[in-house]
């Protein structure tokens, strides 16, 4: 399954896609901000080493959250993380979450593979971005998922308008802070996540994921159950 994020900065967008991630036996989170904390992260995947240490890391029994943190070899990381994946795909059964992280910083042309023919039961791709140009054109095209938080300019509304319809653009122009529309593409229907204190997790912490420090946890609300969202 393909999820975007997308929004105004500092609104939620890297704990929401962690949070959904998570939810999944096994994640990798690539952060080229280094904005999740990690006690063994992962740098530049540039040698044999580094990708040893990220097949290892999920030899161990889930939950597992690795996150690859490049520091001067972003193109060469996102390539190979995408290879990762592919022979994830190839290689285990396992359900594995990736959240590419600021996806309008690196190009996207290695994960078609992934994009395009990992198994949508298998992989889940959660992307965050602030806005729709950020993402291709092809990706937005097969996502299954927009999770949408407030947004403002004119052409970002009008491309989201043109996906997800007027009605749904119009609320996600209105929506308060931490409070995000989520169009479910395969329904054609949207619906509101007005309690962030639902998907709260720390990605700035003292723990091994450590996250939004001035997020507070609120009162449950029902949450489908089926899929990440």
């Amino acid at each position: 399954m393909i999820t975007i994020i997308m929004g105004r900065r500092e609104l939620g967008k890297s704990t929401l896609a962690l949070y959904m991630a998570t939810r999944r036996p096994y994640a990798v989170v690539f952060d080229p901000r280094h904005l999740f904390q990690s006690d063994a992260s992962i740098g530049d995947l540039t040698t044999q080493i580094a990708r040893d240490a990220l097949d290892d890391r999920f030899l161990a029994s889930p939950p597992v959250v690795a996150v690859v943190q490049p520091n001067d070899a972003l193109e060469q990381s996102s390539i190979a993380l995408a290879d990762f994946v592919r022979r994830w795909t190839e290689t285990r059964l396992d359900r594995l979450a990736v959240v590419l992280d600021e996806a309008a910083l690196y190009a996207m042309e290695p994960w078609a593979w992934v994009v395009r023919c990992a198994p949508r039961q298998q992989i889940d791709l959660i992307l965050t971005a602030h806005r729709p140009q950020d993402i291709p054109t092809t990706i937005r095209a097969l996502a299954d998922t927009w999770c949408v938080f407030r947004t403002t300019q004119p052409h970002d509304l009008e491309a989201i308008e043109d996906r997800c319809g007027i009605a749904f653009s119009s609320a996600v122009e209105r929506l308060q802070p931490r409070h995000f529309a989520v169009w479910d593409d395969a329904k054609g229907s949207w619906s509101l996540r007005t309690q962030p204190g639902v998907w709260y997790v720390p990605i700035r912490s003292q723990s091994p994921i450590g996250a939004s420090d001035s997020l507070v946890p609120g009162e449950p609300e029902e949450m489908p159950a089926k899929g990440l969202f």
